[in-house]
């Protein structure tokens, strides 16, 4: 569950504050456990390092949830200091 909170946590932790992290990494580690069950028991896929519910389930709801837990302030200043590094590419 550990593993799974910090893969939870990990695409929006700059965006977040401390206390919603906290609730991602829970969240994450339930989600874990649910998805390991639903891995092996539903799909039928035997992941003996368990790699499938903690990277792709977790990373995916990693993906999704800052968008509830996302802080206004902490968005804008990460994106200042993300054009202001010197990054000329074309995004």
């Amino acid at each position: 569950g550990t593993l799974a909170g910090l893969v939870s946590i990990t695409a929006c932790c700059p965006v977040v504050e401390t206390w919603a992290a906290l609730v991602i990494g829970l969240l994450g580690g339930i989600l874990y456990i649910l998805c390991s069950h639903f891995t092996l028991y539903v799909m039928r896929l035997d992941d003996p390092l368990d790699a499938t519910p903690v990277h792709m389930f977790c990373g995916m709801y990693g993906l999704i949830v800052p968008g509830f837990f996302a802080k206004t302030e902490f968005v804008q200043e990460f994106n200042t200091a993300f054009q202001e590094s010197g990054d000329s590419r074309d995004y």
